[in-house]
């Protein structure tokens, strides 16, 4: 019996191990809003919302390319036609209460530690994955999984 648990020992040490190098060394997790590592092993949903934080006091941190994906309507067509719920918003965005909006308070929260300009997807449990803001449309549209061209 003694063994048993020696060996269930190692083997539980080993597999930490194993795990947390993984985790340092191994591929990329996916690029959506996830939660947890539930939705990660078992099937990552797809974002409810996505808010691209940029400082409109300083539009050169935004390429041209960027700048035009941002404002393509029918990128934004695209997205809510998808469920997709899309913002664009300056990190001290208040509503008329003089308040942060409170759906998107966690997100430019995140944007401005992360650093601005930064694209936010959030979950359908409300967990927040930070990204660059993408280069071009292409990669917005594969990072926003809303597919179709530009």
């Amino acid at each position: 019996m003694k063994k048993a648990f020696r060996f269930f020992g190692w083997i539980l040490a080993v597999g930490l191990i194993v795990g947390g190098v993984w985790k340092d060394y191994g591929p990329p997790l996916p690029d959506v809003a996830m939660p947890s590592w539930i939705e990660w092993c078992f099937g990552a949903s797809k974002p409810v919302m996505a808010v691209v934080v940029a400082e409109s006091s300083q539009p050169q941190l935004l390429t041209a390319a960027q700048t035009a994906w941002l404002i393509s309507p029918k990128l934004r067509a695209d997205a809510k036609a998808k469920g997709l719920d899309f913002h664009l918003v300056d990190p001290n965005q208040t509503d008329r209460d003089g308040k942060t909006p409170a759906e998107l308070a966690p997100a430019i929260a995140l944007a401005v530690k992360r650093g601005i300009p930064r694209l936010i997807l959030v979950g359908p449990r409300g967990g927040l994955t930070d990204f660059l803001v993408p280069k071009d449309e292409a990669t917005a549209r594969a990072r926003l999984q809303i597919g179709g061209g530009s």
